[in-house]
């Protein structure tokens, strides 16, 4: 029953506060205006992340004062989503540029490693274990920075990255609830405020969510990493519903760089962005990045009850899945 503390809590405030966002940035002319970029075809208002993040902070608030979670778990992430809070000027409509932004991050990072704890080692695949000494310390930083701007670059259609987000928190909280319960807390105050956003974000949506709400995703989802590492998930398990993102995410930047192209650029390149100009919706695209989370999640906890070949098949589904997805849009939407 307690489990339900958080989910309530959390899905309540974010419904609440995303609501208020709703009201407050078309009060304010908060919006998002469409350019050649945009995946919307209207103005539409932004600030839904700060009603997401309210949500979460709720549901780790609930925790604290209940006892259920412990401070050492929930300090990192809240103090390390303090700084990326002046995101909010980009979802203003003051854009910041590249250095600004990574100048939060970075700032994120530097609260958690002050707060929280930082890689030691690495559990790998078959049981092997990689100590990394000093190399611990920027590898975490790294890790941030790079969820971080991972979750930035993704969200650009309605309902994705919350999605993702819901997906993420369920399966670590699942994979967590036994062997390491404030993770599973966390996990599941994830889940219901990003639910919660859901309910103005999905297709079509009534708000965005802004830098704000990826960019502290992003850094919660990372921190779940190293944490889960810390108590004996691998980083990579931890990261395995995360996969289509880390996928796209790579390939694009790894294609842009290949094209010469200026990878700190803005731009609409990404797989998901190319299967909307390829006539897919945006619920249609959802709904398949759900199968993938799906999959991915699915091989993961196969993985950890011992069960490999089930493992193996599902991961395996989810590739496949992938790359002929890839091989069909670079046919559809060539770049040149």
């Amino acid at each position: 029953m307690m489990a339900l503390l958080p989910v309530g809590v959390a899905f309540l405030l974010s419904c609440a506060f995303t609501w208020a966002m709703w009201r407050g940035a078309q009060a304010w002319g908060t919006l998002d205006r469409p350019n050649e970029r945009s995946a919307h075809q209207r103005p539409t208002p932004t600030l839904g992340g700060v009603g997401l993040v309210a949500g979460v902070w709720a549901g780790l608030a609930a925790g604290l004062l209940t006892g259920q979670l412990e401070p050492q778990v929930a300090w990192p992430l809240l103090a390390g989503s303090v700084p990326l809070l002046g995101s909010i000027r980009d979802d203003l409509g003051k854009p910041m540029n590249v250095a600004e932004k990574a100048v939060l991050i970075l700032l994120a990072g530097a609260a958690w490693l002050w707060w929280g704890p930082h890689l030691e080692g690495l559990a790998l695949p078959g049981g092997h274990h990689l100590e990394l000494g000093l190399w611990g310390w920027p590898l975490t930083s790294l890790w941030l920075l790079a969820l971080c701007n991972v979750y930035n670059f993704m969200d650009g259609i309605d309902g994705l990255s919350g999605l993702q987000a819901m997906g993420a928190g369920t399966w670590i909280a699942l994979w967590t609830l036994d062997r390491a319960p404030s993770l599973a807390w966390v996990g599941l105050a994830l889940m219901a405020a990003s639910a919660g956003f859901l309910v103005f974000n999905f297709p079509p949506a009534r708000i965005f969510m802004g830098d704000v709400g990826a960019l502290c995703l992003g850094f919660w989802l990372a921190g779940l990493g190293v944490m889960g590492e810390q108590a004996g998930l691998p980083l990579w398990l931890m990261a395995l519903p995360l996969g289509y993102y880390l996928f796209d995410t790579t390939y694009t930047l790894v294609r842009r760089l290949l094209r010469g192209e200026n990878v700190l650029r803005a731009h609409n390149l990404h797989l998901y962005q190319r299967l909307t100009r390829a006539g897919w919706n945006h619920l249609q695209v959802d709904l398949g990045i759900a199968l993938l989370i799906l999959l991915l999640g699915g091989s993961g906890h196969a993985f950890l009850h011992d069960h490999p070949w089930a493992g193996a098949l599902l991961l395996s589904a989810a590739v496949v899945i992938l790359i002929s997805a890839t091989l069909w849009i670079e046919k559809k939407v060539p770049l040149d």
